[in-house]
């Protein structure tokens, strides 16, 4: 399906209608097909999967899985839920099928140390924010759009936030369409992470993504973030905040995993912390100051933002149908056929 997505981008291409001096990039959930109350720690998919064990081997009574969970140091909700499961199970004659099910769940949360629990329905899913601040199993569906809005890239991923999606979507778009160098790349804040940055400019990628403090003043917001409010000495490789100098002390790698630098000021006695690629983050912050980059980047409310918007509003496209992140590809494929060739026809 995915060939069948660049032959509609090829199409256009013959057509005269891509323009690929604007590539907007944005990122949307998409609600998985999954159902939220059959999802499970990882201590009691291995619960489950002596019950279905036993459940093969033989009917288990209902006092003696009482019993069973009893022992679990299970919350109300949680014993709740986990009889509505095997309730389920029980009713359902192919019992290996379960066994699947299961094996599946043990083996995708066994893969991140960090996910906590994952759907018996589609383990591949996972908990992300949706726009009206609900958390709900979703997939992020990631779309880089032409400024004639065509579809040029898209993807699924697992991973909620959509900093680390920039560099796979700039390489699926360099995959679809031949780059002149001279094409302009813009994401929202979403993606201001300084490994972007950096990868763009060892690309030369004319990339534009403000700051969360710009992103906050460009939407004519009340500025609440301080995000890059320092300079920086090259000669001296000292940070200057207001006014005072900070020495670089060293970097490592924070507990939640951000590489960061550390500098201190011994007038102030201070530590300052800053992302490592900071020179990067700078020099970003200074061009999304000019009128031209603001001007260019504002092109994302005529292109891709229309896009999405379009595919959820017009296609009623809020919900994945197929399970799994092979089947959820199939389908984000097939939404973004749909909608180049009605942009081309």
């Amino acid at each position: 399906m995915k060939q069948v997505f660049k032959e509609t981008v090829k199409l256009a291409s013959e057509y005269n209608l891509l323009d690929l001096s604007f590539i907007a990039i944005d990122g949307t959930t998409v609600k998985a097909n999954a159902n939220k109350k059959r999802t499970l720690k990882k201590e009691q998919i291995s619960k489950l999967d002596e019950i279905v064990d036993k459940l093969v081997e033989e009917d288990l009574k209902q006092d003696e899985l009482d019993a069973k969970l009893d022992e679990e140091n299970l919350t109300a909700m949680d014993k709740r839920d986990f009889k509505k499961i095997v309730s389920a199970y029980r009713r359902v004659k192919d019992k290996e099928k379960v066994k699947e099910k299961i094996s599946s769940a043990k083996e995708e949360i066994c893969k991140d140390e960090k996910l906590k629990k994952v759907s018996l329905t589609d383990p591949e899913s996972r908990m992300m924010q949706n726009k009206q601040r609900v958390r709900e199993l979703s997939y992020n569906t990631q779309f880089s759009v032409d400024k004639n809005q065509i579809i040029v890239a898209t993807d699924v991923c697992q991973d909620g936030h959509d900093a680390h999606q920039l560099i796979p979507q700039i390489e699926n778009v360099k995959e679809n369409v031949e780059l002149t160098g001279k094409e302009k790349f813009s994401v929202d804040c979403g993606y201001s992470d300084g490994k972007n940055i950096k990868y763009a400019e060892d690309n030369e990628i004319d990339l534009l993504v403000p700051s969360r403090a710009q992103a906050q003043k460009f939407d004519g917001k009340e500025e609440s973030l301080n995000h890059d409010k320092y300079e920086y000495d090259e000669k001296t490789d000292e940070l200057i905040v207001d006014g005072k100098r900070y020495q670089r002390r060293g970097s490592y790698i924070h507990k939640n995993g951000r590489n960061v630098v550390t500098f201190y000021s011994k007038e102030l006695k201070k530590k300052k912390e800053i992302p490592f690629f900071f020179g990067e983050r700078l020099r970003m912050r200074d061009k999304m100051e000019t009128d031209e980059a603001r001007r260019i980047y504002g092109l994302r409310k005529i292109t891709v933002e229309p896009v999405i918007g379009q595919i959820k509003e017009n296609f009623g496209f809020r919900q994945f149908c197929l399970r799994g992140l092979d089947g959820v590809r199939v389908e984000i494929n097939i939404v973004a056929i749909a909608h180049n060739l009605k942009k081309i026809w």
